[in-house]
């Protein structure tokens, strides 16, 4: 989605996203995503542009559909995740703005734009690769993959006893701890 600056009335500009829109699949570039992250591309939600002076503000609330793989035991698994956004648009760019010691832009709250139009799917797309989880889980409680076969911990696949494994390098403490106790 593609927005004009000059287009974007004094009172602010309203932007109802629905899924069926799937806005990020018109992004100019594709986006780069680690392995084994996908955006669902119909992202909903409600947003307001509007301009003060110079700055042009992005406001509202979007939830976006993330498909992700289980850090601990390489299972997909679809997260719905609901962000704010404020977002500050800067024309030029940051370069510009640092040679400019009287520039304010916080860095991490601004983006900065060329020419005269917004892609509000690009900035959507950034902001969502931003609250991406560092390792996601499928759930808190996750048992992860069985160390003797490789099984997901816990599942019929996995026939291997349940007893607590110990790591072999605390055999030695382990063995001292039985004579203490004699």
């Amino acid at each position: 989605m593609i927005i004009r600056i000059d287009d974007i009335p004094e009172e602010g500009l309203n932007l109802d996203l629905r899924e069926k829109e799937r806005i990020l699949s018109d992004l100019p570039s594709p986006m780069s995503l680690p392995p084994g992250v996908a955006i669902d591309p119909g992202v909903k939600g409600r947003l307001r542009l509007f301009i003060d002076k110079e700055d042009i503000f992005l406001l509202g609330r979007v939830q976006a559909l993330l498909h992700l793989q289980c850090s601990r035991c390489l299972e997909d698994f679809s997260l719905e995740k609901e962000m704010d956004l404020n977002v500050l648009l800067r024309r030029g760019s940051l370069a510009s703005t640092l040679k400019d010691p009287e520039g304010d832009a916080a860095e991490g709250e601004t983006v900065f734009i060329e020419g005269d139009e917004i892609c509000v799917g690009e900035i959507l797309a950034q902001e969502i690769l931003l609250e991406l989880p560092m390792k996601p889980l499928c759930h808190d409680e996750c048992p992860g993959l069985c160390p003797e076969c490789g099984a997901p911990a816990g599942s019929s696949e996995c026939a291997c006893p349940r007893e607590e494994r110990a790591d072999p390098r605390w055999n030695a403490l382990v063995e001292l701890k039985k004579k203490l106790a004699k």
